[in-house]
């Protein structure tokens, strides 16, 4: 049975919180009503364990304004770790290949 949500963060949510493998093939409804493929679950993952491990921190939009390479979330992520942040060794590198694919360096 495939689940339609009003709202895509609610999908998101949903997923990081019950781990739903099915999430890609959700349906988001728009406010048009017009229907639309959701977020992968790839990309869901990576921005729940990037918020789970971030927010309590930082505000989500102060992080999300800064534009990096992998290297440069890496390096980021690995200072943050140094100050003390709990964040697991797989879970940084989950971290960095979502910030980095959803909030890349601009194009030179």
């Amino acid at each position: 049975m495939v689940k339609t949500f009003k709202r895509p963060s609610l999908a998101l949510a949903l997923s990081a919180t019950f781990g739903m493998a099915g999430i890609a093939q959700a349906v988001v409804v728009e406010d048009n009503g017009k229907s639309a493929p959701s977020a992968s679950v790839e990309d869901a993952e990576g921005k729940a364990v990037f918020e789970a491990n971030c927010a309590s921190c930082h505000e989500i939009g102060d992080v999300t304004s800064h534009r990096k390479d992998l290297a440069g979330w890496k390096e980021t992520i690995a200072k943050m770790v140094s100050y003390g942040a709990p964040v697991a060794v797989e879970d940084q590198q989950r971290i960095a290949a979502y910030l980095a694919a959803t909030y890349p360096a601009p194009s030179k």
